[in-house]
Formats: C-alpha cells, structure tokens, sequence
C-alpha cells in the first residue's frame, strides 16, 4: 500500500478475502499452472446479474502451488504470489478511481506485470533471481535475444515477457535509487 496506494474495499470490511483451493489450471505434474489471480469481477460487481463476491479477494492455488504432497502443504510458498496479486489489485483500484481505460481500467500489461514483480521485490528484500534465470536461460534467452517484445505480451509463451518486465523495473529502481518509482507509474 505505501509504494503503489490503496486498493478498494469494495465491501467495507478492512480486509483482503484470500480464496485458497485447488484452481483448474489442467495442471498434470509438469509444466505451467495457475499459482493464483486476482479478478476485477470479484472486486466490482460489474454485471447486474453477477454471482461475483463484491469484496477484495485473491485466489490461491493448492496444488502444485504450496507442494504435491497434502500432508507436507507449505503455504509460505504462494506468499510471492499473494503480494503480485495484491499489486495487481491495487492497481486496478487505481485505474477504476481514475475511470482509465474503461472497462478494464489498468495499465499495459507489462507495466502492470512489472509493478506486481516489483511487489515481490520488495516484498522479500532483494532480487527474484528465478526471473533472471529466464532472462539468461536456454529455453527463453533465444526469445529474448532474438527480440521478443517487451511491450507485446505473450500469451502462448509469457515467461520471457515477465522476466523482461522484471527486468525494467529493476533498471528503473537502479535509475531513481527507490521503489517509490512505482507509486508515480500507478
């Protein structure tokens, strides 16, 4: 809240509702999944007929996001997560108020992006070397190095996408000394 401003407690409670379960991301034991999102739709009741909850809520992944074994669930592994999604929250809290972009009310999504691994950043005091690893990986660097674009966002293949959004923030706080930057750009 004191690096990007404050998000909309739709429901006047003072409180994030964090929605923990086993999302349907088609998850098999290897490759991508869904590790947790943030919904306009359940902040803002956008649609008369809507089922949406109305309140500030974050969904977080179970499986394989806090581990593959029920018994041996570790919860601090969706932390980095919660605090991404909490940016991207806040966020559209701030377009919506603003009346950006309508209907969607936030910012390019490498903006947004990099905002939310900023988050993260500052969240665990250092640098997501995982993010640099994507930059400098055999599997994404020749994306990277070929000119995949920071600004179009991929939805086939977004890794290299986040790691070079990581990546601009970093020059960024680099630049101005300060994660205040990030409260100007929201």
């Amino acid at each position: 809240v004191t690096n990007f401003g404050n998000y909309m407690d739709t429901d006047a409670s003072g409180k994030v509702s964090i929605l923990v379960y086993n999302l349907p991301d088609g998850w098999a034991g290897k490759g991508g999944y869904i590790a947790g999102y943030f919904s306009a739709a359940d902040l803002v009741n956008m649609y008369s007929n809507s089922t949406k909850n109305n309140m500030p809520m974050i969904h977080i992944d179970v499986y394989p996001a806090m581990g593959t074994n029920p018994s041996t669930y570790n919860p601090s592994e969706t932390y980095s997560t919660l605090v991404h999604e909490f940016q991207h929250m806040i966020n559209y809290s701030i377009g919506y108020s603003q009346n950006r972009n309508f209907p969607y009310f936030s910012q390019d999504t490498y903006i947004n992006e990099m905002c939310s691994m900023a988050a993260e950043d500052m969240f665990y005091n250092g640098i997501k070397e995982d993010r640099l690893g994507l930059y400098n990986s055999a599997d994404y660097g020749p994306y990277i190095a070929a000119g995949h674009s920071l600004t179009q966002w991929d939805g086939s293949n977004p890794l290299p996408n986040y790691s070079l959004s990581y990546l601009l923030g970093q020059y960024l706080v680099a630049q101005t000394g300060s994660y205040n930057i990030f409260s100007n750009i929201a």
